[in-house]
C-alpha cells in the first residue's frame, strides 16, 4: 500500500509541474555555468534570423532566463554586432544582406559574472536547386532527379519530397495530408533520384488514392551546420540552416 501511495504521490508531482509549465527566473540569480543556450539561425536570400533560448535546467522543469543587471545578448556577424532583444521567451534578432559560409558569434556579456563570448558557428554556403525546374509534371513509374549547386561534398544534405493527394473514402473524395519521403543526411553528390512511386507508397492509404489527379509535389532541399557553444555555459545547441523548395505536379 505504501508503494502505491508514493507511486500516485509522484505521478501528482509530476501533474503539477506540466500543468504550472515553464517558470521566468532573472538572470542576475543564475551563474553562466548553470545557463543552457539554444540557439537557431536561419538563412534566406536577403536574411539571416538569430532566435536564442535561455534556459536552466534541472531533472524536471527547464525555466526561461531573463536577462536582468546588465547581463546583454549579442551577435556579430561580418563586422556588425546586433543585440539580441526579448520576444515571446525567445532573444531574437536579424542581419541583412546575403550572406554564405560567413563565421557568426554569440556572445553573452555580464558584469558579475563569467563572459560566455565565444559561441561560434560557420554558416551554410548559399546554395539552389538547379533540377527540377518550378512546375516540372511527373507520372507514376517515373523518377525524380534533385540536384542543388554548387555542390559541397563535406556538408550533408536533407531532401523531402512532400504530394497531396487526393484520397477515396467510401463515395467521397477527400485530401490527403502531405505525406512523402525525407532523406536526412546525405552526402551531396550533386544528383539525388527517388522513383515517384516510392513517394506515393509513402501515403498511409496508397491503394485509396484516386488515379488520374493531380498531386501538389514539394521537393525541399536544405543545409544545415551546427557550432561550437562557449565552454562556460552548462550546454545546448547552435545550428543553422538553409533551405530552397520547387514545387511540381505528380500524376499517380
Amino acid at each position: 500500500m505504501y508503494r502505491r501511495r508514493l507511486i500516485i504521490s509522484f505521478a501528482a508531482i509530476l501533474g503539477a509541474m506540466q500543468l504550472t509549465g515553464c517558470a521566468e527566473v532573472d538572470s542576475e540569480n543564475i551563474k553562466t555555468s548553470g545557463i543552457r543556450v539554444d540557439a537557431d539561425i536561419s538563412l534566406r536570400d536577403e536574411s539571416v534570423s538569430v532566435i536564442v533560448d535561455l534556459e536552466t535546467s534541472n531533472n524536471f522543469t527547464a525555466d526561461n532566463i531573463v536577462l536582468t543587471s546588465g547581463d546583454r545578448l549579442t551577435a556579430t556577424l561580418a563586422g556588425e554586432t546586433i543585440e539580441l532583444n526579448r520576444a515571446n521567451d525567445r532573444y531574437i534578432g536579424s542581419f541583412q544582406g546575403p550572406f554564405s559560409g560567413d563565421e557568426l558569434t554569440i556572445s553573452l556579456s555580464r558584469p558579475d559574472d563569467v563572459d560566455a563570448a565565444n559561441s561560434v558557428i560557420n554558416l551554410p554556403v548559399n546554395f539552389n536547386i538547379s533540377a527540377p525546374d518550378d512546375g516540372a509534371t511527373y507520372n507514376a513509374g517515373e523518377q525524380i532527379s534533385v540536384s542543388s549547386t554548387p555542390v559541397h561534398a563535406d556538408v550533408p544534405i536533407s531532401i523531402r519530397y512532400g504530394v497531396r493527394c487526393t484520397l477515396r473514402e467510401g463515395s467521397e473524395s477527400i485530401h490527403g495530408g502531405r505525406i512523402g519521403r525525407t532523406f536526412n543526411d546525405i552526402t551531396d553528390t550533386g544528383v539525388h533520384t527517388v522513383a515517384v512511386n516510392s513517394v506515393l507508397n509513402a501515403l498511409d492509404d496508397q491503394e485509396e488514392i484516386v488515379p488520374d489527379i493531380a498531386c501538389p509535389l514539394e521537393i525541399e532541399v536544405s543545409r544545415k551546420t551546427t557550432g561550437t557553444l562557449d565552454p562556460a555555459l552548462k550546454g545546448g545547441e547552435l545550428t543553422a540552416g538553409r533551405r530552397d523548395i520547387v514545387t511540381g505536379t505528380v500524376i499517380p
